[in-house]
C-alpha cells in the first residue's frame, strides 16, 4: 500500500495508474478471423492456378507433338521424293548403257525410239520402314522435245507423299546419241590391216584404226554387205584400195576417235584340271569348265561341253584338229582364255549348231589360224593376234583382231555375240567411255 508520499513520488516520476481492459474479438470482412473457410478458399484458387497451368503445358505439348510430326513427315516426304528420283535417273543410265552395248542400232531415231519404249518398264522404289502414314511415290519421265542434233532431254519429276504431305523434285537428264564404234558391233574389226581375198563375203560393218594407204584391200570379187569404217583422220580412197573389181551395198566412213582395245583379265582361284585330251573318233563330254594345262580334240574327235550358266575354262592351249568337233549344250554361255597357243584345223566344226552369244573366245598370243573350211559360231577376241581365216571358213559372230586376213570365198557374218544377263568376259570401249558427254543430270530442286 502507498502511502500519499509514495504517490506523489510516483507522479513525479510521470508514472501513471491505468488498466488493460479485455478486446472483444471482431468479425472484419476479409480477414481470416473464420480459419476454416479462408483455407478452403486459399485451396481452391491454388487449384484453379494449377490447373490453368496444367492446361497451358497440355496445349503447348500437344502443339510441339503435331508440330515436330507434322516436320518429321515434311522431311521424309523429301527424302521419299528424292530416293524415287535417284532411282530413275539410274534407271535410265543402266538402260542408255544396254542400248549401246547391244549395237544394234545405227541412227538416233531408232535409238532414242527404243530408250523411250524401254522406261515403260522402270517401275518406282517401294519404300519400306516404320511409317506411321501411308508413304506413296509417283515418277513422271517426259521428253522436254524432240530429237535435236542427235540428243534428246528428259524431264524428270519425283513425288514424295506421307499421309497429307506431298513435295516434288525435280531432274532435267540429257542424252546423246554417238555413232556406234563399239567393237562387238561390227563383223570384224582390227586394230590395224584388213586383207579381204577374193570372193570372199563380209556380211556385216568393218572398221579398223588403220589410215594407212593401203590399209585395207579388197580382193578381186570380194562382196562387202555393209559400210567399212577407217581410223580417224584417214582418208577413205588412199586407205581403203581394191585388187579388182568388188561389191559393196555400204560406205566408206571415218569414225571420229580411235577404238582402243581392252585386255580380258581371266579369273583367279579356278579348278585346276590337268590336260583334257580327246583321241581320234572319241566322244568326250565334261562338265562346267575349269583351269586346265592343255586341251586337245584331235581328229575326227569330239568333245561335249555341258553349260552350268556363265562356264569358264582357261588353258595355256587349245588345238582342235582336223574334223573336230566342239559342242555345246545345256543353257548358259561359254568363255574360253586361251594364254599361248589357239589353233584350229580344217573342217573342224566349234559350236557349229548353237547361237554365237554362247560362245566367247578370248586369245592372248600374236597369231590364230582358223583353216579351210571350218565352221565356228561365236565371238573371236585377238586384240594381239593376227587372225587368218582359210578359204571357204565361215564365221558367225563377231572377230576382233589386231590385224585380219581373209582367204579366198571366207564368209563373215555378223551376230551379236552379247547374251543378256551375262556380263561381257571383256569390257566394251564405248562402255568404258561412257562419261558426261553421253548422260548428263541436272538438278533442278525443289517444284
Amino acid at each position: 500500500m502507498l502511502n500519499k508520499t509514495d504517490k506523489g513520488m510516483e507522479k513525479e516520476k510521470g508514472i501513471a495508474n491505468f488498466r488493460v481492459l479485455p478486446v472483444k474479438p471482431q468479425n472484419w470482412p476479409g480477414c481470416f478471423g473464420d480459419s476454416a473457410g479462408s483455407a478452403l478458399i486459399l485451396a481452391f484458387v491454388t487449384l484453379m492456378v494449377l490447373i490453368s497451368i496444367c492446361i497451358s503445358l497440355t496445349s503447348v505439348t500437344v502443339v510441339n507433338y503435331h508440330m515436330d510430326h507434322v516436320e518429321n513427315d515434311y522431311q521424309t516426304a523429301y527424302y521419299v521424293a528424292e530416293g524415287a528420283l535417284r532411282h530413275q535417273v539410274e534407271c535410265m543410265r543402266i538402260k542408255m548403257e544396254e542400248l549401246y552395248a547391244s549395237g544394234i542400232y545405227d541412227d538416233a531415231s531408232g535409238f532414242f525410239a527404243a530408250f523411250i519404249d524401254g522406261l515403260s518398264s522402270v517401275t518406282p522404289p517401294v519404300f519400306k520402314g516404320d511409317f506411321n502414314k501411308k508413304v506413296d511415290v509417283h515418277v513422271n519421265v517426259m521428253p522436254e522435245a524432240g530429237e535435236k542434233d542427235d540428243t534428246m532431254t528428259f524431264s524428270v519429276q519425283a513425288t514424295g507423299i506421307v499421309g497429307k504431305i506431298s513435295r516434288e523434285l525435280k531432274s532435267t537428264v540429257k542424252i546423246r546419241w554417238a555413232a556406234p564404234n563399239t567393237v562387238f558391233g561390227y563383223a570384224l574389226f582390227a586394230n590395224g590391216s584388213i586383207g579381204i581375198g577374193s570372193n570372199a563375203e563380209i556380211h556385216g560393218d568393218s572398221a579398223t584404226n588403220t589410215t594407212a594407204s593401203g590399209g585395207v584391200l579388197l580382193g578381186n570379187g570380194s562382196k562387202i554387205y555393209g559400210n567399212i569404217f577407217i581410223g580417224p583422220g584417214g582418208n577413205p580412197a588412199q586407205v581403203v584400195q581394191n585388187d579388182g573389181k568388188y561389191y559393196m551395198t555400204g560406205r566408206i566412213k571415218v569414225n571420229n576417235k580411235k577404238i582402243k582395245l581392252l585386255t580380258g583379265v581371266p579369273p583367279s582361284g579356278m579348278e585346276r584340271r590337268g590336260n583334257l585330251i580327246v583321241n581320234d573318233e572319241e566322244i568326250r563330254s565334261i562338265n562346267g569348265g575349269g583351269r586346265f594345262d592343255k586341251i586337245e580334240v584331235n581328229s575326227g574327235g569330239k568333245l561335249i561341253i555341258y553349260l552350268d550358266g556363265d562356264t569358264i575354262i582357261h588353258a595355256n592351249s587349245i588345238y582342235v584338229q582336223d574334223n573336230g568337233v566342239v559342242e555345246l549344250r545345256g543353257i548358259g554361255r561359254l568363255s574360253v582364255y586361251a594364254d599361248d597357243m589357239l589353233d584350229i584345223g580344217s573342217k573342224a566344226v566349234i559350236n557349229g549348231e548353237g547361237q554365237p552369244d554362247e560362245l566367247f573366245v578370248l586369245y592372248f598370243g600374236d597369231r590364230i589360224t582358223i583353216k579351210d573350211n571350218t565352221v565356228f559360231n561365236g565371238g573371236l577376241y585377238a586384240p594381239y593376234a593376227l587372225v587368218c581365216v582359210g578359204s571357204s571358213t565361215g564365221i558367225r559372230g563377231n572377230v576382233v583382231a589386231n590385224e585380219a586376213s581373209l582367204n579366198p570365198n571366207a564368209r563373215l557374218y555378223f551376230d551379236s555375240v552379247i547374251k543378256a544377263d551375262y556380263p561381257m568376259p571383256v569390257k566394251d570401249n564405248m562402255i568404258e567411255e561412257m562419261d558426261e558427254e553421253l548422260f548428263s543430270v541436272i538438278f533442278n530442286g525443289e517444284q
